[in-house]
């Protein structure tokens, strides 16, 4: 049997983490650690679904908390917009206060945006 030369991180999930994260640095390109047999690969991220990467270097910018560069809303914001829609204010008028479109109101509000905060009920108070 053939002695195969594997890079270092073939066998580590950390230190293939760590390869891709080096190799997104260097090439300004996602990257993705995938396991092929018995051993981890780091390979550009496509949008190809086939391979179902383990990790991608676009997890580090899912994460709560972590500032997100190209919007207008921030963490802090989401409660005050929970407020302000319980106060019975329209998701236009919210949208008009914060500059931006309607379904960014939406969509935070019901958890699809903002993954990492717990769904806020929305809508105004019954009478």
């Amino acid at each position: 049997m053939r002695q195969q030369n594997r890079p270092p991180y073939s066998a580590s999930i950390d230190l293939a983490i760590a390869e891709a994260r080096l190799r997104r640095s260097n090439t300004r390109q996602h990257q993705a650690v995938v396991q092929r047999f018995d051993r981890l690969v780091v390979i550009p991220a496509s949008k190809d679904r086939a391979l179902r990467p383990l990790w991608t270097t676009r997890d580090d910018c899912r994460h709560p908390g972590v500032k997100r560069n190209n919007t207008k809303l921030s963490i802090e914001d989401i409660p005050v917009i929970a407020q302000l829609r319980q106060e019975g204010m329209k998701v236009w008028e919210v949208a008009a206060k914060f500059d931006v479109h309607p379904n960014t109101i939406t969509k935070a509000m019901r958890g699809q945006s903002w993954g990492g905060i717990p769904r806020i009920p929305h809508g105004r108070p019954k009478r």
